[in-house]
């Protein structure tokens, strides 16, 4: 091995001018700088949480959570989720509608003829009545029939 690997020499300065400005204000008066590549601009932190609202920032909490905070997030969000009153979700039964009544439109199909009357019980009865044809022929005569 050389000796240059060997001593710890100083390593390029390979930092963009905002890694470079913050690293250096932090070193000199405590205060932490952040880069917002959003505004392309440079602020403290105080300054960086003031700019998101509690909504938001609970919104980028939630999805950046793991399961069992995912699960204490429903468990919140279940708690003080308003249950919606009856009254506005019957307003709208009440609307009274805007539209028209349609024009008349002539029926150009011809209603077919009423079915004729179904007799079929009254058929089968008198068939069942009828004497039987063959009753005075033969044996007929010599068993017990109502007439």
């Amino acid at each position: 091995m050389s000796k240059s690997k060997d001593q710890k020499t100083k390593q390029p300065f390979n930092k963009t001018f905002n890694e470079a400005f913050t690293e250096a204000s932090n070193t000199y008066d405590g205060t932490n700088y952040v880069y917002d590549g959003v505004d392309n601009t440079i602020m403290t932190e105080s300054e960086m949480l003031k700019k998101f609202t509690a909504q938001e920032k609970y919104e980028l909490l939630k999805k950046v959570a793991n399961n069992q905070e995912k699960k204490e997030f429903r468990d919140i969000e279940k708690k003080y989720k308003k249950k919606s009153s009856i009254e506005p979700r019957r307003d709208s039964l009440n609307v009274k509608s805007d539209t028209t009544l349609p024009l008349k439109i002539p029926n150009f199909i011809k209603a077919s003829a009423a079915a004729p009357a179904d007799d079929t019980l009254k058929k089968i009865l008198d068939d069942r009545n009828k004497p039987d044809p063959d009753y005075f022929k033969g044996l007929g005569t010599f068993l017990p029939k109502k007439i």
